[in-house]
């Protein structure tokens, strides 16, 4: 089983449990759920479509829905797999799920089953649909008789991640997977069976408009909004940064999610990158961030604009996208900047370690605080740190000294990159007092002080007193005192988002 992914491992022995239920134990052997995977580093994180697929594979497997991943680094389209009721019911069931055909995984190359089954108290089936095949998209047709359903019945389908109703079906049903995609069909008997609104991709077919386009055939803008996996653009030869993609609509639109899905070669290719609407006058950035992946889906308060940009402003190859898309959700919202001042020119500094700490002072328009961007990096020259980087959020008293902890998180080493880029805190504060000032503290304190910059961490700073409502300060002795340097010019670089 060498050939394997580990996720496609953990599915042939989940599958091949599913004669142990109610057998040995109320629940099977609990599986870990990583929607992302920290653990493995940013270069080998599981990308969206992945982690969805090991969803499929512990929600079906039997055993409890053990959280092993990195929560505070988590963005909403992740965590919403682990907060998705319907997917926590069939866990609750605790028995493994069954294949509606067994394959043979000492046969290498063989993949695991791509239908596997299993029904709750209520004679509701759940089946899930999985795509092992990273390359290439597949069309699942299952007979209901497999599922030991009555072919001659009508049953009611809806699918689990999306919630979306998918009508009625007798006889068999069809459903089509992106490369490594999956899906997880409820089978259920009665019900309206009435065919839920089809969200609309609003960017389909509409005319693109990019920086550059590689010089062969077959990498055309157009390919960006033509609804297929197996296409892409690619940017030009030595057109590795500040590359662009535009989704002209025509006409002013309301939108308020986009799915980026990029090409992934041997490693994805994009580093930092916003998405922006046209207002009118000029592009504003809806959102920012570090890596993008297979199925990056961006949640956000309505906007209504006539283009859209997708801006990938470092890369690590040339980059290169399969599709863009646009949607209008009733009911669905997100998280909007409010306060960034990353567009300012910016210097970087690595001294976080040991009693070295840097806080940035800072107000709230709104009192929520979903969200932040903290632009960081790892100084790396022949060693990472020995401690995690950590980012604390305190309220301030009425020096703008450290008072209150109010959250924190940390990051190990190899989560960071080697150059700045805007790397995304989920806080999902709320409730939380306008009036107050707040400090974001970075910190390492069990790093060595070796007196380098070298094998440190690292931040943006700049000292053009680029943020009206706050300023840097530098704490030499662990957090006990602290002073600010620059006559109150020096900022960090930061990005706060709100949901309200």
């Amino acid at each position: 089983m060498n050939g394997y992914s580990g996720i496609e491992r953990q599915a042939f022995n989940d599958i091949a449990s599913w004669w142990t239920n109610g057998t040995l134990y109320s629940y099977n052997d609990p599986d870990m759920i990583m929607p992302e995977n920290f653990a493995q580093g940013f270069w080998y994180k599981y990308s969206q479509n992945e982690g969805k697929l090991l969803a499929t594979t512990a929600a079906l497997g039997g055993g409890h829905w053990l959280i092993g991943d990195n929560i505070p680094f988590l963005s909403e389209d992740r965590m919403n797999i682990l907060e998705n009721k319907q997917l926590l019911n069939i866990v609750a069931n605790g028995g493994a799920a069954k294949p509606v055909s067994m394959t043979n995984f000492y046969h290498k190359g063989e993949h695991a089953p791509d239908v596997i089954y299993t029904a709750d108290k209520h004679g509701d089936v759940y089946v899930g649909l999985s795509n092992w095949n990273s390359k290439d998209e597949a069309s699942m047709s299952v007979n209901l008789s497999d599922l030991g359903l009555n072919s001659s019945a009508n049953y009611t389908l809806s699918e689990i991640y999306t919630g979306s109703q998918l009508g009625k079906a007798s006889g068999q049903f069809t459903y089509n997977l992106p490369p490594n995609g999956t899906a997880i069909i409820k089978v259920a008997k009665g019900g309206s069976g009435k065919q839920g609104e089809t969200a609309v991709n609003l960017a389909l077919g509409k005319p693109v408009n990019v920086s550059s386009t590689w010089s062969d055939s077959g990498y055309e803008a157009a390919n960006l909004t033509d609804g297929r996996w197996s296409t892409r653009w690619s940017a030009a030869g030595g057109h590795l940064n500040n590359e662009w993609a535009e989704i002209d609509f025509g006409k002013v639109t309301a939108v308020n999610q986009v799915v980026i899905k990029e090409y992934k070669g041997a490693n994805f290719q994009i580093a930092n990158y916003a998405l922006q609407y046209w207002d009118g006058t000029s592009y504003v950035d809806i959102t920012k961030g570090f890596t993008v992946g297979d199925n990056k889906t961006i949640h956000f308060k309505s906007v209504s604009t006539s283009k859209i940009r997708f801006y990938m402003k470092t890369n690590y190859i040339i980059p290169s996208v399969s599709e863009i898309e646009a949607y209008y959700i009733k009911g669905n919202t997100g998280s909007n900047i409010v306060q960034d001042n990353s567009n300012s020119e910016y210097a970087s500094y690595s001294d976080l370690r040991a009693g070295v700490q840097r806080m940035q002072v800072f107000k709230l328009n709104n009192g929520d605080l979903p969200k932040l961007d903290i632009y960081i990096y790892e100084s790396y020259v022949n060693t990472v740190p020995a401690d995690a980087y950590y980012f604390d959020i305190v309220t301030l008293d009425e020096n703008d000294n450290p008072q209150e902890k109010i959250f924190s998180a940390s990051l190990p080493a190899y989560n960071i990159p080697g150059s700045v880029s805007p790397y995304s805190i989920y806080p999902r504060l709320k409730n939380l007092d306008k009036s107050k000032k707040y400090g974001l503290i970075l910190k390492s304190p069990k790093s060595a002080d070796t007196a380098s910059t070298d094998n440190n961490y690292g931040f943006a700073y700049s000292d053009n007193d680029t943020y009206a409502d706050g300023y840097e300060r530098l704490s030499l002795d662990g957090g006990k005192t602290w002073a600010t340097e620059n006559n109150g010019k020096r900022d960090l670089i930061f990005t706060v988002y709100s949901n309200e």
